[in-house]
């Protein structure tokens, strides 16, 4: 492919970088996808893989993750929004699904599923800063898991 092939299909940088944020978000949607349906029925099984299926994907796709985050709340990029919600969207129903088996607290679904993203997030940023070691992935995600829903369960009076 020659380094003029870019220009032919997308109009400017801005597009050919909305274009790969997009496919990002696509391509971590198939990875959810497939970490949901390889899972046990059980619902913390499931929490645990699409959560690890997430850490993976944002410690081996370091630039391109930033990529997309940084597009997705970007004025006019409508497509890597879509792409975004569908993906993580995912997520929502899966905290949907706690909240209706009695598993998680009722409340705004995404704000609680707002935690361990961002835990998650802060540990592949940790593992991509080299400040843990990659190793140690798996074992603190299991433990983030576990953490949140403990932590999440319905409280009992």
């Amino acid at each position: 492919m020659s380094h003029t092939a870019p220009r032919r299909h997308f109009t400017d940088r801005q597009a050919l970088l909305d274009a790969l944020a997009e496919a990002g978000f696509v391509q971590l949607g198939r990875a959810l996808r497939t970490s949901l349906a390889e899972a046990e029925d059980a619902f913390a099984a499931r929490v645990h893989n699409a959560v690890l299926a997430f850490a993976r994907f944002a410690t081996e796709n370091v630039a391109l993750l930033d990529l997309m985050n940084s597009g997705k709340h970007r004025p006019g990029a409508t497509r890597i929004a879509e792409a975004a919600e569908a993906a993580f969207g995912q997520m929502v129903e899966l905290i949907e699904e706690g909240q209706e088996h009695g598993a998680l607290e009722h409340g705004d679904p995404e704000r609680l599923g707002a935690i361990p993203y961002a835990t998650v997030q802060g540990i592949a940023t940790m593992v991509n800063g080299n400040m843990i070691d990659a190793e140690k992935l798996d074992e603190l995600v299991e433990t983030a898991v576990e953490r949140f829903l403990r932590g999440a369960r319905p409280r009992t009076r």
